[in-house]
């Protein structure tokens, strides 16, 4: 005959399970909560990636992918991103650095533009993670830009007094946007150097070094690793000048990058204090962040002459000369 279990043996075995519950499900939802919060931080770090090449590309085809660039999540609409997209924010500012915050259920992954890695904080709401990075857009610096004339105007080459975090320096408005301003340097930062090394070619991938290879197809990195360094302490978000913004300076707005050279002889002051004789150490010129499309081995630099032209990317007689980017609140009298 068989027997059953007594009402003491159930208890017993309820209990046992209500006591294996109680220390197991705790574990678990701390295990599953830990793989939610890595998948959201590896998300900002994909998000970051893909921010720079967004980055990249926009230096190669600044038509098309245009800088400074805010994408609100979860679309990020153009941007190439296949990672899990949460709610949040990317920006990609022109002086190459990109701020990311995203928000999943109470918990912000977030990258302020200085920060070398992503933060992962509990937050409220989405709308907390998000502020965390409102002050890295562009136009959030607290930099303020003097006429020189007393009058604020967005005039191609009116002359303003900046100071952008390491004492007052001159520049030239060189482009006027809906709500911001660019403005350029009257003189080129630190020394000569070039475009690309054949190091940093081949450091980014780069196969071979020669005449035959595309040696402009990975954009300006060594001269824009020279200016970030040359504005290290600047509070403003700084770029070298694009070849259609020097074009369109002097009134040729449909200039193509793999056409001839400009004259910019009724724009004198794009190429203020260059290379005036042997005894001037100055660089003949500065580059540009546009790369020849005529050319696979030279870059687009505004030189000494007057001119909008070619040169090597390896040419290292040239130097950067920098444009910031300021919102128009902070231009004054």
């Amino acid at each position: 005959m068989k027997k059953g279990f007594t009402l003491v043996e159930l208890l017993a075995v309820i209990i046992i399970i209500g006591i294996i519950a109680l220390i197991t499900v705790p574990i678990v939802l701390s295990v599953i909560g830990s793989s939610k919060q890595k998948a959201l931080q590896n998300s900002a770090y994909g998000l970051i990636e893909s921010g720079k090449i967004y980055y990249s590309n926009s230096l190669l085809k600044p038509d098309v992918y245009q800088i400074p660039k805010t994408f609100i999540g979860p679309d990020y609409d153009d941007l190439q991103f296949n990672g899990k997209k949460y709610e949040g924010k990317l920006i990609v500012e022109n002086d190459k650095k990109i701020a990311v915050a995203v928000y999943d259920e109470g918990w912000c992954a977030y990258k302020l533009k200085a920060d070398s890695y992503v933060n992962l904080e509990e937050v409220g709401t989405s709308s907390d993670c998000i502020n965390k990075i409102a002050s890295e857009e562009t136009g959030s610096s607290s930099i303020s830009c003097t006429s020189t004339s007393g009058t604020v105007s967005y005039a191609l080459g009116t002359s303003y007094t900046c100071d952008p975090g390491d004492g007052s320096r001159t520049f030239y408005v060189l482009e006027e946007g809906t709500d911001t301003v660019s403005l350029i340097m009257n003189e080129n930062l630190g020394d000569r150097v070039a475009w690309i090394t054949q190091e940093d070619y081949e450091a980014a991938g780069g196969t071979q070094w020669s005449s035959n290879t595309d040696r402009n197809s990975f954009g300006p990195i060594t001269a824009n690793n020279y200016l970030e360094e040359q504005t290290s302490s600047w509070t403003v978000d700084v770029s070298l000048p694009a070849g259609q913004q020097i074009a369109d300076a002097v009134g040729n707005t449909s200039w193509p990058s793999g056409g001839s050279y400009i004259s910019l002889s009724s724009a004198p002051w794009l190429y203020d204090n260059l290379y005036a004789s042997s005894n001037t150490p100055l660089p003949y010129g500065y580059w540009t962040s546009t790369p020849s499309s005529g050319y696979s081995n030279y870059a687009w630099s505004v030189n000494h002459y007057g001119n909008l032209s070619i040169n090597l990317v390896d040419n290292d007689t040239l130097g950067v000369r920098p444009v910031i980017t300021v919102s128009k609140s902070q231009l004054s009298q």
